[in-house]
């Protein structure tokens, strides 16, 4: 009977054996798949070690795969560790040729420079905001320089109103931000010259880019001074 029971038990064992050598080995989730349930894990915000593990996963999966650097900088952020933050962002710069959207180059480059800020490494945060406006063409290229002088030169002699219905610069709302930031940096420093020339330039892309939100609902307006558009502006959530 023992004997018996010892066959019946090697037949189970062969049969689950070869069932296991039958299957198809599991596979991995998408990397793309694994980055999506870390950022949902992020936006809980109750256990960041759980995002970080998914992002983790996906870099196993795949890479480089700078949007998945760029997270785990956000988490070691959230988490007050700047200098590990400035190693994955600096990764996710260094893999910047392989972001879905090359725009998003500009948004870890001013994440970094949100570091240097906090830990007043000033040099390395205007370095920084300097490279997002290397292709700020207006600004940064050669052929620009005389019309970069104009809008220093027309605000200066007709004010802002004039200045702002004079000139317009579109497409290159990533620069915003890094412009507002140098204002301020050059200004707290007594550089007035070039903080009133990145004030300037950041204010002109704010109105470039809501004059045509507000022409959606009024196709016919027309900036006249900054007063009556941000009375405008300030009336839609949407453009606020």
């Amino acid at each position: 009977m023992r004997s018996f029971n010892c066959l019946v038990f090697a037949a189970l064992l062969f049969c689950f054996s070869q069932t296991l050598y039958g299957q198809e080995p599991a596979k991995q989730d998408p990397a793309w798949v694994l980055f999506e349930r870390g950022k949902s894990e992020m936006v809980k915000q109750a256990e960041l070690g759980v995002a970080l593990r998914y992002f983790r996963q996906a870099l196993d999966v795949r890479a480089p795969f700078p949007e998945v650097e760029e997270a785990i900088g956000d988490i070691h952020r959230q988490e007050g560790n700047y200098l590990m933050a400035e190693i994955q962002y600096q990764k996710a710069y260094e893999y910047r040729g392989s972001l879905q959207v090359r725009e998003e180059q500009y948004r870890v480059l001013q994440k970094l420079a949100e570091i240097y800020k906090t830990q007043e490494k000033y040099k390395r945060m205007e370095d920084t905001l300097r490279l997002i406006l290397k292709d700020q063409p207006y600004f940064s290229q050669p052929s620009y320089s005389r019309f970069s002088k104009a809008l220093y030169s027309t605000y200066r002699q007709k004010g802002i109103d004039h200045f702002l219905k004079l000139y317009r610069v579109e497409n290159i709302a990533f620069a915003a931000k890094a412009h507002e930031e140098l204002s301020w940096f050059y200004y707290r420093t007594g550089r007035y010259e070039p903080a009133i020339q990145h004030g300037l330039f950041g204010v002109n892309i704010f109105i470039s880019e809501s004059v045509p939100e507000i022409r959606a609902v009024e196709p016919l307006y027309e900036f006249t001074t900054l007063k009556s558009f941000l009375e405008i502006v300030l009336s839609r959530p949407n453009i606020k």
